[in-house]
């Protein structure tokens, strides 16, 4: 597809946003004005049966969620004939891993608001039975509302599973779904089990990246990523930055870091009243943005998406 073609006679293209294997990510505008954000399956991947089962899942996922702080869906075409779309609200914006890629460090005042919205997305995601499965900076939209506050929305379901769906067709042990380097130990070894908790442990990780500069792990290949995120406990804020961060905030990252999902907190609720706490806490103040850098890490390991570059 090319921008200026015309989807289904009302979705105008306008810039692409992203390509991937299966599909494209385009910006639109609806015949009646709308500014909209369109994913479109590719026509070798439309001829694909699990493909196709996994575009109808993110749609049905999509539509299934009421949370402002998820991309609303519009419209989705999951049926015969092609060609095969879904439709979000435009909310403006960047996605987290363009403005990682931009800022050096981000300060804990900065990140929680931003924490605090993907909690509050999981929430809702959770009780509607879908655990996300691709929790990344990718998949994070951060804009800054009318009132000045920032605001972050969680997008793209093409990995959910939802509590009525076998997932048979889609997910066996020993295939990893999600991003490797933000991932939950169980989703590499039994993804079939992963539940709510692997989305706290991927949320953990963002955290983490977004802190430090680092991610928690890092490897020369997907393999041997693997098998650290397996074996081996996360590091700590202050190992990896060089400086003295507050315990309750090492501790907060660390449980969700957890490898054992019954160490992480038991929903996204109680990870978001934990978090609050950590915000009202006077006295111990985490270091502003602007520090020294963290050190290098070695090669970022991913298997879906080129993560993003810090400088």
């Amino acid at each position: 597809m090319r921008s200026g073609d015309l989807l289904a006679d009302r979705y105008r293209l306008g810039q692409q946003l992203g390509r991937g294997s299966f599909g494209e990510v385009w910006t639109a505008e609806s015949t009646d004005g709308r500014r909209l954000v369109v994913k479109v399956l590719r026509p070798g991947a439309a001829a694909r049966a699990d493909v196709v089962t996994r575009f109808a899942r993110e749609a049905r996922a999509a539509a299934m969620m009421t949370s402002d702080r998820v991309c609303r869906l519009t419209e989705a075409r999951t049926a015969p004939p092609g060609p095969y779309f879904i439709v979000w609200e435009h909310q403006g914006g960047e996605t987290l891993e363009e403005l990682l890629a931009r800022d050096d460090l981000m300060s804990f005042d900065h990140v929680a608001p931003i924490l605090d919205d993907l909690l509050d997305a999981l929430i809702a995601t959770h009780a509607a039975g879908i655990v996300h499965r691709d929790v990344k900076p990718q998949n994070i939209l951060v804009a800054v509302e009318p009132d000045g506050r920032v605001r972050a929305r969680l997008i793209d379901f093409g990995l959910a599973k939802l509590d009525d769906d076998g997932d048979e067709l889609l997910t066996t042990d020993g295939q990893t779904l999600g991003s490797v380097a933000f991932c939950a130990p169980e989703q590499i070894e039994h993804s079939r089990e992963a539940d709510a908790r692997a989305d706290l442990y991927a949320l953990g990780t963002v955290a983490f990246y977004a802190l430090t500069g680092r991610l928690p792990f890092a490897a020369s290949t997907p393999s041997a990523l693997m098998a650290l995120k397996v074996n081996q406990h996360p590091p700590t804020l202050s190992s990896v930055t060089g400086e003295q961060w507050p315990a309750a905030i090492e501790r907060w990252v660390a449980t969700l870091l957890a490898r054992q999902p019954s160490d992480r907190p038991a929903s996204a609720q109680a990870a978001r009243h934990e978090l609050s706490q950590l915000r009202l806490g006077a006295g111990e103040r985490p270091r502003k943005r602007g520090g020294k850098r963290a050190p290098a890490a070695v090669t970022r390991t991913e298997t879906r998406v080129k993560q993003p570059k810090r400088r």
